[in-house]
């Protein structure tokens, strides 16, 4: 392209991008508010779905249901260190991770636990 008709085609493309200031302050409000508003939405999706996600620690008797035994045997686990508890207030709960991290690294209640 030489240089007469590179300055052609920037003057065609000035020429073509000309917007009054009112028209492009008025265009880059809108731009940003539709921004700003979807972006709130998708926080909101978001905040919702971490909170579903986000489940409530497992009762022993919950923790037993998912691994398919007993309460006794939820209990005998955990004095043993083999599922890790929290303990507050005369409570033990389990962490839906502890569960999962448990049925992983024991392959015998996996097979079970998948026909569930």
């Amino acid at each position: 392209m030489n240089q007469s008709s590179a300055l052609s085609r920037h003057a065609e493309l000035h020429a073509i991008l000309q917007i009054p200031a009112g028209e492009l302050k008025e265009y880059l409000d809108e731009d940003r508010k539709r921004t700003f508003d979807e972006g709130f939405r998708k926080g909101l999706e978001f905040a919702e779905l971490s909170r579903k996600c986000i489940a409530k620690p497992l009762t022993k008797s919950e923790a037993a249901t998912a691994l398919g035994v007993s309460i006794r045997t939820i209990e005998r686990m955990r004095m043993r260190g083999d599922l890790e508890s929290i303990d507050g207030n005369g409570t033990v709960r389990f962490e839906r991770s502890e569960i999962e991290r448990y049925k992983r690294t024991h392959s015998s209640l996996a097979a079970s636990i998948t026909t569930n």
